[in-house]
């Protein structure tokens, strides 16, 4: 398996890493990335 860093959480300052070819979080703009814990957090914030 490869890994391979990529950059920090923008939110919590987590490492971010792509295992495979899969980052392990979302890009939400260039230069930006958040882990997948702080976006499902930020999804059940958002209002209905």
């Amino acid at each position: 398996m490869m890994k391979e860093y990529v950059g920090t959480c923008s939110s919590c300052g987590a490492d971010i890493y792509c295992h495979d070819g899969f980052i392990g979080g979302v890009v939400v703009k260039p230069g930006t990335l958040v882990c997948f814990p702080c976006m499902e957090e930020a999804e059940k914030e958002k209002p209905q």
